[in-house]
């Protein structure tokens, strides 16, 4: 035989609003009991990510504690960031050349009359291909863009040797 799961409700830690809570019992709040575990479970996150982070930059053995205001505000906030997302269509115009030398290039259109060019239809799209395939094309300047080296990784052969520690952690 199952018994009926209640919910009591306090408001106030009074002894007539526990006699009141225990006399009146109402349903469970599902709602409420899964919102309570998410809180616990961010809590939980968040002080396993923060924790280590105090004990490498303040002192070992300090614990990040109850973050759930902050965890639940965070998330809160990112959802109303994807509620408020309204989704733009763009297109992207790419090239693809050689040198003079016969060396292949991989191009992306980003300017138009030294104006930035960001085509928002097909339309656009289409009369800057067929702009570009009639002219013969000349390059004025080549921006390359490379990513830059991780720091992290550099340090990690120097740091093994002084602190073994702290690169275990990292690693």
């Amino acid at each position: 035989m199952m018994r009926a799961i209640a919910e009591w409700c306090l408001t106030k830690l009074l002894k007539t609003r526990f006699r009141q809570a225990f006399n009146k019992p109402g349903e469970l709040n599902i709602d409420r009991v899964n919102a309570q575990q998410a809180r616990r479970f961010m809590d939980r996150v968040v002080g396993y990510m923060v924790s280590p982070l105090l004990w490498k930059k303040i002192a070992r053995g300090l614990s990040a504690g109850r973050v759930q205001s902050v965890a639940v505000r965070l998330v809160v906030e990112r959802e109303r960031e994807i509620k408020a997302f309204v989704p733009e269509e763009f297109w992207e115009v790419d090239a693809s050349t050689t040198t003079p030398s016969g060396e292949a290039l991989a191009l992306q259109v980003t300017h138009q009359n030294d104006k930035p060019f960001r085509p928002v239809n097909k339309e656009q799209t289409q009369a800057a291909v067929s702009l570009l395939e009639k002219r013969a094309t000349a390059c004025w300047n080549v921006k390359t863009n490379r990513q830059p080296v991780n720091l992290a990784l550099l340090l990690l052969p120097l740091r093994c040797n002084k602190l073994p520690a702290p690169v275990l952690d990292l690693a």
